[in-house]
């Protein structure tokens, strides 16, 4: 989850408990010509008695679930990226989140909620009071991309009037644990209470932040459970 080098370098360093493993590359674009070269490097560790991501021991009794989503927001309209009955434990390890729209970059403007259970009421705890602040950066990613440890801004384009991102988060340092279900979520763009002059606090009604426009999102979110 990290990019080292100007055409190449990927990486990733995070832990990855397993009995028995397989590790496979697949190559994507298949216009490249038959005729090219990998170099990868697979290493890890036996016998490691406790599994721990950050300060949070995962049971031996722990398993990973990937939720995939994939669909098109109207501006303003939410969506759950993790929604976990009642009952179930464990903890947020990863996201990825891919958005695709028109126009600019307005759908930035839109937080991250997390409710510790599926009842607690809107706006839960404010992950971020925007987009980019949750992938440790600011004012849209005006720094350029970037690779960090935890969180990085793997890619920003604007072709025309479409504008693409695509970014990563891990909740490695500052984890996310919850005991009786749990909903993570995000909205395209977000408004402010003219009331107030807060962001992220009203669910209808407020002033819309610029214009954000409808966005296909694509997002990966591992969670392990326990």
């Amino acid at each position: 989850m990290g990019k080292g080098a100007k055409t190449t370098g990927w990486f990733h360093n995070f832990r990855i408990p397993f009995s028995t493993i397989r590790v496979t590359y697949q190559l994507v674009n298949q216009t490249v010509p038959d005729s090219h070269t990998i170099w990868m490097i697979v290493r890890g560790t036996e016998g490691m008695k406790n599994f721990q991501i950050g300060d949070v021991v995962v049971p031996q009794t722990a398993r990973m679930k990937l939720i995939k989503t994939d669909t098109t927001l109207d501006p303003l309209e939410f969506v759950d990226l993790v929604n976990l009955k009642s009952g179930t434990r464990g903890m947020l390890f990863q996201s990825t989140l891919q958005v695709e729209s028109s126009q600019n970059f307005n759908f930035m403007e839109g937080c991250f909620h997390f409710y510790d259970d599926k009842y607690t009421s809107f706006p839960g705890m404010l992950l971020s009071t925007g987009m980019e602040d949750y992938y440790d950066s600011a004012f849209y990613f005006d720094g350029g991309n970037f690779h960090a440890p935890v969180a990085g801004s793997s890619h920003k384009t604007q072709d025309g009037d479409v504008t693409r991102w695509s970014g990563y988060r891990f909740h490695e340092m500052d984890p996310i644990v919850f005991n009786d279900g749990m909903r993570f979520q995000w909205r395209n763009g977000d408004v402010t209470d003219p009331a107030t002059g807060l962001k992220c606090t009203l669910n209808q009604g407020g002033t819309v932040i610029g214009s954000p426009q409808k966005s296909h999102i694509q997002a990966y979110a591992w969670v392990y459970l326990w």
